[in-house]
């Protein structure tokens, strides 16, 4: 891939089991929930994480969306409001996505990727907010 790629000026990763190819360099991956390190995820939740999903969603308005997957799923989700309210944005936008195969992991990072979000976990929750940019890169806080 990258004979092809490189003399051309493009770049390649395969992110949440898909390939991206960008003029520019990519972003670091997305990886989700995140959590203070040393803790480990509870086996229900990793094990919901990892079982292969499928969505189509037409500008969904996002608590529509967590609905669907937590009822699907069994995950709890919640959007923080008070930290989109902080950086000035707003947890309901509508989210446009199909796929169908992917490990709902994958989906959650494609989807929060693509809105500028994160998940945190919390307990046993997911909690949506907003992604801090902290440099350059814009990686999440």
């Amino acid at each position: 891939m990258d004979d092809v790629l490189e003399p051309v000026g493009l770049d390649y990763d395969l992110r949440y089991e898909v390939l991206y190819i960008s003029a520019k360099p990519m972003f670091p991956r997305l990886r989700l929930p995140e959590h203070p390190e040393g803790v480990t995820l509870a086996p229900a939740l990793d094990v919901a994480l990892a079982a292969k999903t499928e969505v189509d969603f037409t500008s969904t308005p996002l608590a529509g969306v967590l609905a669907y997957l937590q009822g699907k799923h069994g995950i709890e989700f919640r959007i923080d409001e008070r930290a989109f309210q902080d950086a000035g944005r707003t947890g309901d936008v509508p989210v446009t996505l199909y796929l169908k195969g992917n490990s709902l992991r994958s989906t959650l990072e494609l989807m929060f990727d693509e809105l500028d979000m994160t998940c945190v976990l919390e307990g046993e929750t997911l909690v949506v907010k907003p992604r801090i940019a902290d440099g350059p890169e814009g990686k999440a806080e």
